[in-house]
């Protein structure tokens, strides 16, 4: 992983303010993603589900889409999905960037 510097030292004899900024990982920067509705992103994002019970999997967003619609809140979508193995109504959605395999 790549780390970037970018910036300008404004004087050498230590009185200066310094403006610099370091930026891990690959350019451009990612922002973090903040999804709402499934259509959110265009679909490219991929949602991990998970439950209080410790189980968890990853869904693409055409399954909340699926049972709701693209245009409904996610939240609301989360609050209605049951556990399998527990069958509980606790799950929690967390989202990532989708990532392509190189080759």
């Amino acid at each position: 992983m790549p780390i970037y510097s970018v910036g300008k030292v404004c004087a050498l004899d230590g009185r200066g303010s310094k403006t610099v900024l370091t930026i891990v990982g690959g350019w451009p920067p990612r922002l973090p993603l903040t999804v709402v509705r499934p259509s959110d992103h265009f679909g490219k994002y991929v949602l991990t589900l998970g439950c209080k019970c410790g189980h968890k999997r990853p869904a693409p967003p055409q399954t909340p889409a699926g049972l709701a619609g693209w245009y409904a809140l996610l939240s609301d979508v989360v609050r209605r999905l049951r556990c399998s193995p527990c069958g509980r109504q606790r799950c929690s959605a967390m989202v990532r960037p989708e990532t392509k395999r190189k080759g």
